[in-house]
Formats: structure tokens, C-alpha cells, sequence
């Protein structure tokens, strides 16, 4: 599903398209400049050992392809229920098997 969404509102599996190919958001998006500028680390799709550092200004909008959170299967390989950082995980990092 395409949405707009605040470049500082982009999440760490968001895809996003440019002339150069589809990319993957894979960091957490950090603000500079006194708030007013967003990066983020990115990865192409088809060629994973591509990255990039993508800043956008904070108040621009973003089309992204997001995965639904209905849709996403919050287990890990064996079964076991994961992470999902900042949900109540007790900052625990993503995919890390909860205790």
C-alpha cells in the first residue's frame, strides 16, 4: 500500500522509489540542523550491499510502500514470539526472542 507520510514519520522496512531503483528505509530516521532536516540509511532492493544516506527536509512529505501491521507476522523462525522495539518490549532490539 502507497502512502504520504512526514519524512520524520518514515519506518526502519519502508519502501521508497527514485530514478534511480526502489529503495529500503533500514535505520531509524534521525533529525539535524535544529530540526529541520531527517536522514536515513537506505538500502536497494535488488542490490543489498548498495546503501545510501537519503535527507529529506522535516516538514516534506513522503511516498512510501508500507507493509500493513495486520499483515506482519510477529513471529520468529522457531515459532517463538519476538520483539517489536519500542512495544512494550522493554528495549529489547528487534527479532531478539522474548524471555
Amino acid at each position: 500500500m502507497e502512502i504520504r507520510v512526514l519524512s520524520m514519520e518514515l519506518h526502519s522496512g519502508d519502501r521508497i522509489t527514485d530514478e534511480r531503483g526502489e529503495w529500503e528505509i533500514i535505520s531509524r530516521p534521525y533529525v539535524s540542523a535544529g530540526g529541520k532536516l531527517v536522514s536515513a540509511q537506505v538500502r536497494r532492493v535488488d542490490d543489498r550491499a548498495a546503501t545510501d544516506l537519503r535527507t529529506w527536509e522535516a516538514h516534506e512529505r513522503v511516498v512510501v510502500r508500507r507493509c500493513l501491521p495486520d499483515t506482519v507476522d510477529r513471529r520468529g523462525a522457531r515459532g517463538k514470539q519476538v520483539s517489536t522495539f519500542g512495544r512494550g518490549s522493554g528495549g529489547a532490539w528487534p527479532g531478539t526472542p522474548l524471555r
